[in-house]
């Protein structure tokens, strides 16, 4: 509804009643003036406004992707999971229908399966285990090891020398061939065939204090690596063995042979060695060992050769044949045969122990206490 009041005004004055139109021109411009800088005003609010809506809009438009991203990985994972939830129902199922007792009974049958294999296997770890071990040890036991040269077989020194001392060459065989031509089955051709031996090895015999008759061996020296299996027992991972060169100058026959030189210990040791090729092209065995003396109050260490005929009938040879007559070794019962052996000295001798081998022995020594021990050894045990 719209009420119009009229109001009448007048004025006393004419000058008033004129300037009237230019007083309202005036206000009305004013009016205008205001207005405009009201809508200037509100029109830079709603810029301002309107900036922010923009970028409230492009905040909102970024939270929405997100947002969009944030709801495809949820149906994803949630696709997952009802494929998942698909799978565990079907195991569920599955599980619900198997007889539990029956179930129990198979796990019982599995596990004594498997306690069975493992009693087996277990068993067969111990043997190799235990055949490991063995083998470790039979390897250390290569440690020092020489190579025998006869046979390739694998010795320690001491072995080697027990089987090498009195062992005689192809060499000194045909050495003693030579010399006796063989044996014609006589006695008399026996003893002479012992004197040659005796006094040809004298003559091809040099005496030197300094000759070292020695052989070259090959030393074998084996190293084992060990490691230890899960349970934590040691066991041999690997082996591998390292030959050395060395010279070894212990007394052995042959070799004292081929160097033809030493001391009196050389001498007998090698003329006891071709007795016993002789012995063997002869076919015919007579007990013979090298004899340690000891000679007058000195005590001088000496060796001499023994041979014994039958019961108490030996023969000795020292240098030279001992017990011997017109170029044969003489048999003398063994206390007349010391009796000569001290006459070739022209002093007492002592004998000390006797070294030989027998058929079956390679290697034997005995010592004597006295004289009366010396007598027994060779009535009773030397055959």
């Amino acid at each position: 509804m719209v009420v119009s009041v009229t109001r009448k005004i007048s004025f006393s004055t004419r000058g008033f009643t004129k300037t009237l139109p230019y007083a309202i021109v005036v206000l009305l411009l004013l009016s205008q003036f205001i207005t405009i800088l009201v809508l200037r005003s509100e029109n830079a609010s709603l810029k301002r406004e309107n900036s922010q809506l923009s970028l409230n809009l492009t905040m909102l438009s970024a939270r929405e992707r997100s947002l969009s991203d944030l709801v495809n990985d949820l149906l994803e994972a949630n696709k997952k999971l009802s494929e998942e939830n698909t799978v565990l129902r079907s195991k569920l199922d599955e599980l619900l229908s198997i007889d539990p007792y029956m179930e129990i009974a198979r796990l019982n049958a599995s596990l004594s399966d498997l306690r069975f294999k493992y009693d087996i296997l277990y068993e067969s770890y111990l043997e190799v285990l235990w055949a490991n071990r063995n083998l470790s040890r039979v390897i250390e036991d290569f440690t020092g090891k020489v190579i025998l040269p006869s046979n390739l077989t694998l010795v320690d020194l001491g072995t080697l020398y027990r089987l090498l001392k009195f062992n005689y060459s192809e060499e000194m065989r045909e050495y003693v061939y030579r010399i006796t031509e063989g044996w014609n089955g006589s006695e008399e051709d026996f003893t002479v065939d012992l004197y040659k031996i005796a006094v040809t090895w004298r003559r091809d015999f040099k005496y030197d204090d300094n000759c070292r008759p020695c052989i070259d061996l090959l030393i074998v020296n084996p190293a084992l690596e060990s490691s230890r299996t899960p349970r934590g027992d040691r066991y041999t991972r690997s082996a591998y063995f390292e030959l050395k060169n060395s010279t070894f100058c212990g007394a052995i026959a042959e070799v004292i042979f081929k160097y033809k030189c030493g001391i009196c210990y050389h001498f007998s040791l090698v003329l006891l060695s071709l007795y016993y090729a002789y012995f063997d092209i002869a076919g015919r065995y007579l007990p013979s060992a090298l004899l340690v003396i000891s000679i007058g109050e000195t005590r001088s260490l000496h060796t001499a050769v023994i041979v014994k005929l039958t019961s108490d009938l030996v023969a000795i040879i020292d240098w030279e044949p001992v017990t011997s007559t017109n170029g044969r070794v003489v048999f003398l019962p063994v206390r007349e045969a010391k009796r000569a052996h001290e006459y070739y000295w022209k002093i007492s001798v002592e004998y000390i122990l006797a070294t030989w081998r027998s058929r079956g022995e390679p290697h034997i020594t005995r010592y004597f206490q006295s004289d009366e021990d010396f007598y027994n050894w060779v009535i009773s045990e030397f055959n």
